[in-house]
């Protein structure tokens, strides 16, 4: 996500530069709304608005779902990145403690 916003703000730079604002996505079924700064300066800012708040959106969830998933990775006791903390640590001394004694000889 991060990289589309990339590519998003490139591509708000140069509709801002050339004059002429058409987003770079819009559903197949409509038409595309291209608005040139010369003929209609109001559509126009709407439009490139649109254009630069739409990879901050992009940007901003990018970041979000990094965050949720590098929480995760700490927390998943297979991931390279775990972390750990007391009680799984504890519970692992007591499994040990427990095979222990189950593997210990019986005594008379």
């Amino acid at each position: 996500m991060t990289g589309s916003s990339f590519f998003l703000f490139g591509h708000a730079a140069y509709d801002e530069n050339r004059g002429v604002a058409a987003p770079p996505y819009a559903p197949t079924r409509y038409t595309r709304p291209i608005e040139k700064r010369d003929t209609h300066p109001a559509l126009f800012r709407a439009l490139m608005n649109y254009e630069w708040g739409s990879p901050f959106v992009f940007l901003f969830g990018g970041l979000v779902l990094l965050r949720i998933i590098r929480r995760a990775n700490r927390s998943d006791p297979f991931s390279p990145s775990f972390s750990g903390n007391a009680a799984l640590d504890q519970c692992e001394r007591t499994l040990d403690a427990e095979l222990e004694k189950k593997h210990r000889p019986l005594r008379y």
